[in-house]
């Protein structure tokens, strides 16, 4: 089973965005280096700014990157980890990480971020909040075409290469993926 991950509100170089999301890029490459150890990889990252059209709403699918990223959903087995980060505070003082999603029919009364939130803490990572988000458009086609995804918001200020909580998180991430994978393949969803 592929992992997509996608970065769509990453900064560009020397382009000038408020609306960017700082380190995103850097902790999309962290994460999938990481899980690159058990999974298929395949990294998307967005060439548009985000002020001239963003990425993950609608009205933005399509942007070569959407387009890309809607054949893969539409054709290969796959979960989607859609990386954005969030000024310190956005969340509250106390949330590094936040798992937002949409609804997926599979898991029933579960989302997938509910889901993910159950192997997060077997392995006891702290400062981790939920929710959910509408109005991500990648979210929201993966959701329609059956496909588990998770948008993963990180405290911009957050150092991968120091907090060992990363690699907790991405074993977490590993084993949610394994089980879905296993799920998949005792009960196809048509």
């Amino acid at each position: 089973m592929d992992v997509i991950i996608t970065s769509p509100h990453h900064c560009l170089p020397n382009i000038f965005d408020l609306g960017c999301d700082k380190n995103s890029k850097i902790y999309a490459d962290v994460i999938a280096y990481i899980l690159s150890s058990r999974h298929q990889i395949i990294r998307l990252s967005n060439t548009t700014p985000r002020f001239v059209c963003d990425p993950n709403r609608l009205p933005c699918r399509n942007l070569p990157f959407r387009q890309q990223l809607t054949i893969r959903l539409k054709y290969m087995p796959s979960v989607v980890l859609d990386i954005h980060t969030f000024p310190c505070q956005y969340f509250g003082e106390d949330i590094d990480f936040m798992l937002l999603c949409g609804t997926y029919p599979e898991y029933k009364d579960m989302t997938p971020a509910m889901a993910l939130l159950e192997y997060i803490r077997r392995y006891k990572i702290d400062r981790v909040g939920t929710g959910c988000s509408p109005i991500n458009d990648i979210i929201v086609e993966s959701d329609s075409l059956k496909v588990p995804a998770v948008l993963l918001e990180i405290r911009d200020d957050f150092d991968p290469f120091t907090d060992h909580r990363i690699y907790s998180l991405c074993e977490a991430l590993s084993d949610w993926i394994d089980d879905y994978a296993k799920l998949k393949v005792q009960s196809p969803l048509e």
